[in-house]
């Protein structure tokens, strides 16, 4: 494991349990909340916008990516490849999720929703291989 003040491994698995909580933050509204239908994409946004649970799942998700970037940066510092990559695929993912989860809300298409699904999937299994590398 990476030892020192660079080590990335507290950084990615702090990530790894914000995109847990942000998983169960989406169950949670993808199972009890609902959407008004018929809405027009402001009145789906004022809804949002008012639903603290979407609310904390939007919050949460702006941080895992603030969070997700800082962990590019700090992996190009390192100048260590494996970490590099992981932080760069978990962005990818990261990036992919946040992006399909605004589409779904403003379209309440579930494709979007299945997307982010899989693109939380590519960021957590590329940050739990970073932490298996490392060790």
């Amino acid at each position: 494991m990476t030892k020192g003040p660079k080590n990335p491994t507290p950084h990615t698995l702090g990530l790894i349990g914000a995109l847990i909580l942000q998983f169960l933050l989406g169950m949670f509204t993808a199972l009890f909340v609902t959407f008004p239908e018929g809405a027009s994409e402001k009145q789906v946004w004022k809804f949002a916008g008012q639903n603290i649970p979407i609310v904390f799942h939007m919050l949460l998700g702006i941080l895992i990516l603030l969070g997700a970037i800082a962990l590019v940066v700090r992996a190009i510092i390192m100048k260590d490849k494996n970490w590099i990559w992981t932080s760069i695929i978990g962005l990818f993912g990261v990036l992919v999720a946040d992006v399909t989860g605004l589409l779904f809300v403003s379209q309440q298409n579930d494709m979007y929703s299945y997307t982010m699904a899989v693109a939380f999937i590519v960021a957590l299994v590329s940050y739990f291989w970073g932490v298996y590398k490392a060790r």
